[in-house]
């Protein structure tokens, strides 16, 4: 009954046993051949018989057929390694923990890759796992499996942090597993390391800036296959394919991937290739997918057989689709505007400059390195504080980011840029990354400011123009009273010497001398307030300086030198002459003042070209004669340069000035279609320009000079009729004139006269 394959061992064992070797031999086990040729296996109990000598005379064996055992442990092992495989086989970890004492019965090896732990260490102390979960996740981890007491089973994500401080987000399933009362005394579960998924989910929210879809993955899905044909396979598995359990089994990878995707699968099946691959699934209704697989072959209920892992890719596909369009919009944006990009990620401190950035800074693409402590130090100084305080209120409050401000540019020169940002906020309302654009804005500042000037040249000649009408009313009264003054005093100058005291002589004459003044003073004002017409005549301005220059030498004194550059070309101009030449004068007279003991005053005449960004906007650009004096005085401080034109502005003491000069030729040269400018700085001089349009004209003969006659002229008798309603004025007009041998008659009124 035994086999031939194992009588020989059979025998000696039972040599072995006769010999007294009982500890060996006491249990052996067999197999034998039965009556009908099937193979049995028998496990024998063994003793020795002995003689009354203790000599050995036979055995007593007795047997038991162990078949059934035998098969149902081969099964068993073949069930463990087929175990092993799978867990070995998916990417995720599969775990089984004793509920009573939360003692972890089982963990696959993907654990430690995840984890990047060991699993001697977990299966020493379940709560390895528990302290591996981030601290703001763990408690709602523990809330979640601790239902599991409870029968429910949970689907939970959180937070993971490996030893070496990185972090990975897990997708973990729990189910539990009852006894035959239906108390909980087992848990089983999934863990599935879904960090690029969420890697993925938000380079895709942050690439869309605004869209906050979220890329979702599938589980796994597994099968055990013979030649291509489903013998067992887990719900995920019929669930990516759209088809129930019971459905699924015994369809092959021809009902399940399209035709070209099902070749492609026996292929690997048939190379016994072991490495992840995608093909077209097809589902129940039709419709495709893209599809992951990886298998490995296996053995199952002692055939060989393969197992597959897959996971459904479709999402993960569009969502790189979707990122790459997302992309290539945002490059097109960019390259399309005129305006510069920039963004910032807050938590690398990665700052990224668009192309055209660069460019408006004058920089090519590789010529400077973008980050933010550069583009601070860009920045100009008196801009950074201000510019800083926006963007913390921002990022803190919420405020609006839009800011104008200076940059350096790559020649050294600073320009006015302007800048808006938002930042993305994550659902804490934390930002986390900021982004934005930057515009050229140096030619609207330019003509902000300009229209400024104009603003206020606007203000001033609106401002001038009411002095002008009050003084222009002043002056005429304050005229009339003049007249009378200077009349009498004149008129007793002429009385005969006996009948006037001598000691009255010197202070007639100061009367006399007073009112003069008062008679300029009120020329001036009138020409202020535009009463004279102007006597506009083509000169030449050259004749205008050496004409005056002897007396001008006079009027500044001899600790003032006077010199005079006059271009060699004539200079000639179409205006008033007298408005010139008195315009000449006030800014000589205001240039002495500012050197009270010593100095060098210059008078100079040149021609020059201006373009439209040098002139007012009141003025044509072109060719200008301009004339300038200069001196070396004390100079102005620039609040003082803004305010020179403005009528009865004056820096003089009390009594020392009218605060008219300026204003009054910055009015007469804006009549000849000129204009005036200051340069000055305290304790380095003043130079005034005047600027007046070049004329192309014929020279007029020069102004006949007018003697000055002395105030002796007497009449003949002649009759003058005089009419004035000013009785003061009237009578004193009449002495005067009949002191000197008019026959006068006088009228208050033209009805009168």
């Amino acid at each position: 009954f035994l086999p031939s394959s194992n009588l020989e061992a059979v025998r000696q064992a039972f040599s072995q046993l006769m010999q007294g070797d009982l500890k060996q031999m006491e249990r052996y086990e067999n197999d034998i051949k039965t009556a009908s040729g099937e193979l049995r296996f028998i496990a024998w109990h063994n003793s020795l018989l002995t003689d009354d000598a203790g000599k050995i005379i036979g055995t007593i064996s007795a047997g038991i057929d162990i078949t059934d055992h035998k098969q149902a442990e081969a099964e068993l092992c073949e069930s463990e390694e087929l175990l092993s495989q799978i867990t070995e086989t998916i990417e995720d970890v599969f775990w089984i923990t004793d509920w009573a004492d939360q003692r972890t019965l089982f963990a696959s090896q993907a654990y430690e890759r995840i984890w990047d732990r060991s699993l001697q260490d977990l299966y020493a102390d379940a709560r390895n796992w528990a302290d591996a979960i981030h601290p703001e996740d763990r408690k709602r981890a523990w809330e979640v499996f601790e239902q599991l007491g409870e029968g429910d089973s949970y689907d939970e994500e959180y937070r993971i942090v490996r030893p070496d401080g990185s972090m990975r987000w897990i997708r973990d399933r729990g189910f539990p597993v009852r006894d035959v009362n239906g108390s909980v005394y087992r848990v089983a579960g999934i863990a599935q390391d879904i960090t690029e998924r969420r890697q993925a989910e938000a380079e895709l929210r942050e690439s869309e800036g605004r869209i906050r879809a979220l890329l979702k993955g599938a589980f796994e899905g597994i099968a055990i296959s013979e030649k291509g044909r489903i013998l067992e396979c887990n719900r995920a598995f019929a669930d990516i394919f759209g088809y129930a359990l019971d459905e699924i089994v015994e369809l092959s990878a021809a009902d399940l991937t399209t035709p070209k995707s099902a070749q492609k699968v026996a292929q690997r099946i048939a190379s016994g290739d072991e490495t992840a691959y995608e093909v077209v699934g097809l589902r129940k209704d039709g419709t495709t997918f893209d599809l992951e697989l990886l298998g490995r072959n296996c053995l199952y209920r002692g055939r060989v057989a393969r197992i597959t892992a897959m996971r459904d890719v479709t999402e993960s596909k569009r969502a790189e689709e979707a990122l790459r369009e997302s992309e290539e919009r945002l490059d097109l944006a960019v390259r399309g505007t005129s305006d510069g990009m920039w963004d910032w990620g807050l938590e690398s401190g990665e700052v990224y400059w668009s192309p055209r950035l660069k460019e408006l800074l004058g920089y090519g693409e590789d010529e400077v390195e973008a980050d933010y402590g550069r583009f601070v130090a860009f920045m100009h100084p008196e801009d950074r504080a201000g510019t800083l305080e926006a963007l913390r209120l921002h990022m803190e409050e919420n405020q609006t980011f839009d800011c104008e401000f200076q940059m350096r540019m790559k020649s050294g020169e600073y320009r006015w840029f302007q800048s808006r940002g938002e930042a993305l906020r994550d659902d804490n309302g934390k930002p986390y990354r900021m982004a934005g654009s930057i515009r050229d804005i140096a030619d609207r500042k330019q003509a902000e400011e300009e229209n400024r000037r104009l603003q206020e040249n606007l203000r001033q000649a609106q401002k001038m123009e009411a002095v002008g009408q009050l003084a222009a009313g002043v002056a005429h009264e304050f005229n009339n009273i003049l007249v009378g003054v200077r009349s009498n005093a004149e008129f007793l100058l002429r009385t005969s010497k006996d009948l006037i005291p001598d000691e009255l002589e010197r202070p007639l004459k100061d009367i006399e001398r007073s009112g003069a003044r008062a008679f300029d003073l009120t020329q001036q004002l009138l020409s202020f307030a535009r009463k004279k017409s102007p006597n506009l005549a083509v000169f030449d301005v050259n004749r205008v300086v050496t004409s005056i220059e002897t007396m001008l030498q006079r009027f500044i004194g001899t600790n003032i030198t006077l010199e005079t550059q006059l271009s060699p070309d004539p200079v000639t101009v179409h205006a008033d002459e007298a408005e010139i030449e008195q315009a000449l004068m006030n800014l000589v007279m205001n240039a002495r003042d500012a050197m009270p003991e010593r100095g060098t005053l210059t008078i100079r005449t040149r021609i020059v070209s201006l373009e439209e960004d040098e002139v007012p906007r009141d003025c044509q650009a072109g060719r200008f004669v301009q004339l300038s004096v200069a001196d070396d005085g004390c100079g102005m401080l620039p609040e003082t340069v803004e305010r020179i034109f403005e009528p009865f502005f004056t820096t003089k003491p009390v009594g020392s000035g009218t605060g008219l000069g300026l204003s009054t030729v910055y009015s007469d040269i804006a009549k000849s279609d000129g204009f005036v400018s200051v340069e000055s700085r305290e304790g380095s001089g003043t130079v005034v320009y005047v600027h007046l349009p070049q004329s192309q004209g014929s020279v007029a003969d020069e102004r006949a000079e007018t003697e000055r006659s002395p105030s002796n002229s007497s009449g003949g008798g002649e009759t003058i009729l005089v009419c004035d309603d000013d009785q003061i004025v009237l009578g004193s007009v009449m002495a005067l004139l009949k002191s000197v041998g008019y026959s006068v008659i006088g009228a208050t009124c033209a009805s009168e006269a």
